[in-house]
């Protein structure tokens, strides 16, 4: 196989020393950064409701990781976040191992930092603090991605290489989907290594690198829908639209996402959310070294007059870099762009350690700053969990509080009185408080900078945790409610106010923070007026319609007459609320601007009328 010796170095350490150094640094730099998340529990973000269990199988099969549960149940259904980290770790340093194996990398110092990046990063810092009970899972299909690279790259019977390949990588899609981007990376990266380290012209290994890889795309794409639609018939479920790869189908957002995969890979390459000064500044010198030692090879090559191919194709695959790095970005078209889909960034850190082996001043210079940013991560992981311990701890204070509250409240009986929760806990102003130290990791942690509650379920799955009996109403149960009592809910103080918890027709009502209600509309009985046959003019500017409620917006009049618009569906009316619109009057000529109007209706409307009542006249006009 072609440059295989490339990063080999004097007194490199066999096969055995580089999974055991793998391994021990694997642990070393990962206990050092994650050491305080894996023995605290602090829940917070979807870690939350994944302790509560309100992940169920069901869930993560409709969101296509249908051999998540598979593996849960293999490894056992723990959740103790030690044994969880220990097997996670253990699985960074098989993955690492693969990688040191595939690019030859057998110096202890390059190994000791390769395997720092891998266990200590922005994405393993996200996993931990967001998805705790997760991070072994989503670390195993990891692995199995860089398997699948492995395969490709250094098993000589191809046949066997493909399809234990595509095995691997169908594995990993159906555990998380992401780590696909893994498998492009390393064989892309492979693939500029081996070019750049060739000392002949011939490129027939490479071509045939490149079509096993998309071979072995094709065959675990080909498989892992497969398999996905005959487990949803299985269990009679349907796919979840988060996280959609069916997108992939719209062909007129993709100049806009590949222009993306650009922006956002030069804005992190630039931006680190940790010591971003310092981080920025390393990444902008090693960038610089890449690339003036591909400006240095290319020169050379064209100079030298040699095969001009493998000149151009050493040159696309620079420029197509980002592109690669931001792949699943760009087949979900960014619809969840942050840490977690990153993880394939940190094998770029290899690239520099192509050039750096010949001139050993220079390789010391590269492995100083891998130093510093290793240890970055680690200060930062340990930042990042210190701020979210505070911000759990502030926030069991809170809804502590809150329980309390409705304790003292007449009639409330806990746990049977049904609670409807109104307003964010994380947009309440007690949360709006600023750490300065802390500023820089907001980013980083998928959530409330200074909530461990991030959205309507999190706040059960908190209560639950905390092992206090609340009946809390369904999200969808308070949308249904809200159209009822809307002018109630809205005479509520936030929390801390007193009386931010009040008893409403036998229901528990927690306004958790302020929040703009939608102001619908009254339903009312047509006055005794007489329908008169009349032209109405109108128009309805916007309409939007769901399953329980709909918004009209548009204008309408009588002639020159000041009438209220009423809405109606059947049997029922609601009346608008109107608006002025000096286009509609100048438009018609009419002496007044009255005639715009919004509606908010608590009700699908199927179909509609329009009313306008004049109260002048003592009429009715309807629209024909």
């Amino acid at each position: 196989m072609i440059g295989t010796t490339f990063l080999s170095e004097r007194n490199a350490v066999g096969r055995r020393e580089q999974f055991l150094l793998c391994l021990f640094w694997t642990f070393v730099w990962g206990l050092a950064a994650h050491a305080f998340i894996f023995f605290n529990l602090h829940y917070n973000h979807d870690s939350i409701i994944i302790a509560d269990n309100i992940y169920s199988n069901a869930f993560d099969l409709t969101l296509g990781r249908y051999l998540s549960p598979v593996y849960k149940f293999i490894r056992g259904y723990i959740s103790a976040t030690w044994l969880i980290g220990m097997l996670a770790l253990l699985y960074i340093a098989v993955s690492s191992f693969l990688i040191c194996d595939i690019f030859d990398i057998n110096s202890a110092a390059a190994i000791s930092l390769i395997s720092g990046f891998f266990s200590a990063n922005a994405n393993m810092i996200v996993l931990n603090v967001s998805y705790t009970t997760c991070c072994d899972t989503f670390m195993f299909s990891n692995l199995c991605a860089t398997l699948a690279g492995w395969c490709v790259v250094k098993e000589k019977r191809n046949f066997l290489g493909i399809l234990m390949s595509s095995v691997a990588l169908m594995i990993s899609l159906a555990i998380y989907q992401a780590y696909v981007g893994v498998f492009c990376l390393i064989v892309f990266v492979y693939v500029f290594y081996s070019l750049i380290s060739l000392k002949a012209d011939d490129v027939s290994d490479i071509s045939l690198l490149i079509g096993k890889a998309v071979v072995v795309l094709i065959i675990a794409a080909i498989s892992y829908k497969l398999g996905m639609k005959i487990v949803l018939q299985m269990y009679k479920l349907k796919q979840n639209n988060y996280l959609n790869w069916d997108v992939i189908c719209d062909i007129q957002s993709v100049p806009n996402a590949f222009a993306k995969c650009y922006n956002v890979f030069f804005y992190n390459y630039s931006h680190a959310p940790y010591h971003p000064r310092i981080t920025s500044l390393i990444h902008i010198l090693l960038l610089v070294f890449v690339m003036g030692n591909v400006f240095y090879i290319v020169l050379n090559r064209v100079c030298n007059k040699k095969n001009n191919l493998i000149t151009l194709f050493i040159i696309f695959l620079v420029a197509f870099t980002p592109f690669v790095v931001n792949i699943v970005n760009f087949i979900t078209r960014f619809q969840r762009n942050n840490e977690l889909t990153y993880v394939s960034f940190n094998l770029l850190y290899i690239v520099p350690l192509f050039f750096c082996i010949k001139w050993s001043f220079m390789k010391k210079i590269i492995y100083a700053m891998y130093v510093v940013l290793v240890f970055f991560n680690v200060s930062s992981a340990n930042q990042v969990y210190t701020k979210k311990k505070l911000v759990y701890d502030s926030t069991g204070h809170i809804v502590n509080r809150i329980l309390m509250m409705t304790n003292l409240v007449d009639g409330y009986v806990e746990g049977e009185t049904p609670v409807v929760l109104i307003g964010d806990l994380g947009r309440n102003k007690l949360f709006n408080k600023n750490y300065e130290e802390f500023n820089n990791f907001n980013s980083v942690t998928l959530s409330s900078p200074n909530s461990a509650i991030t959205y309507f379920s999190t706040f059960g799955g908190f209560i639950k945790v905390m092992n206090t009996r609340v009946n809390i109403l369904s999200s969808q149960d308070v949308d249904s409610l809200i159209p009822i009592y809307f002018e109630e809910f809205d005479k509520i103080p936030a929390f801390p106010a007193k009386d931010c918890c009040r008893m409403i027709d036998g229901k528990m009502v927690v306004k958790l923070s302020e929040v703009d209600l939608p102001k619908y509309c009254k339903e009312l009985t047509l006055p005794d007026y007489p329908i008169v046959d009349a032209d109405v003019n109108f128009c309805i500017d916007n309409e939007d319609v769901s399953a329980s409620s709909s918004y009209l917006r548009g204008w309408a009049y009588h002639e020159n007459d000041i009438c209220r618009v009423i809405v109606a569906d059947g049997e029922r009316y609601w009346e608008t609320n109107l608006e002025q619109r000096p286009d509609v009057q100048k438009a018609f000529d009419l002496d007044n601007d009255k005639q715009g109007f919004t509606a908010t209706i608590p009700a699908k409307l199927d179909g509609y009328s329009l009313y306008l009542i004049n109260d002048e006249k003592k009429e009715i006009y309807k629209n024909r």
